[in-house]
């Protein structure tokens, strides 16, 4: 369900008593009631930008606990036109892979984390920004998991890996984290997985790279 989208004044509130309340309780409370609410923001709204900052801050303080935060992230990646700026805040793309990479994290949160990163890495404009060192670690990291609980994490990684290689200028930079793990990809996964296709043209364009 979509949360209400609250004016920018209530957004501001929620935040201060989020980040500064002297209650762990009301911290928290103020916390997980502007994630809810964040949700209904969208890149047209005037304070889209406010918003995804005090997320960021919120879990980097701690008060924002990271399944709530990648669930945010994922919901509003979903809707491509939230997308770019997004990427254009390094410390928001940075904690989205950390969460991806966070042994610690929940399954559903490093799910939401590695299907955002698939999400923003589908725009032509994200893809250059997104090859970052611990974006291209977590995606990687993620890419080799094998165990079938962990599909839908393995392969929104791999298409996101997949989606960044789309573009020519990338391939330089990215073929010394990306491409023996893509071969494994492709070695294990069952042939009627929709992305090993991808795959198999991804490495044939990172080849003439190395």
């Amino acid at each position: 369900t979509t949360g209400l989208l609250l004016s920018e004044k209530t957004f501001r509130i929620l935040s201060y008593s989020a980040l500064h309340d002297e209650v762990r309780e009301v911290r928290n409370e103020a916390a997980e009631a502007f994630a809810t609410c964040a949700v209904s923001v969208n890149s047209d709204t005037p304070y889209y930008k406010a918003v995804l900052v005090a997320l960021v801050d919120l879990a980097r303080n701690g008060t924002l606990q990271p399944i709530s935060v990648a669930s945010v992230f994922r919901r509003l990646s979903e809707r491509p036109h939230n997308r770019i700026l997004m990427v254009e805040l390094p410390e928001l793309l940075s904690l989205v892979a950390s969460i991806a990479m966070c042994d610690s994290s929940t399954m559903t949160s490093r799910q939401d984390a590695t299907r955002s990163l698939q999400y923003l890495s589908e725009e032509e404009t994200n893809k250059q920004k997104m090859t970052k060192t611990d974006v291209l670690e977590a995606l990687v990291k993620n890419s080799l998991l094998i165990r079938e609980e962990y599909r839908i994490i393995r392969d929104s990684a791999t298409c996101a890996i997949v989606n960044l290689a789309s573009l020519p200028s990338n391939r330089k930079c990215m073929v010394p984290h990306v491409l023996k793990t893509l071969v494994k990809y492709a070695s294990t996964v069952d042939a009627e997985n929709p992305t090993k296709s991808d795959v198999k043209k991804t490495i044939l364009t990172l080849v003439p790279e190395l």
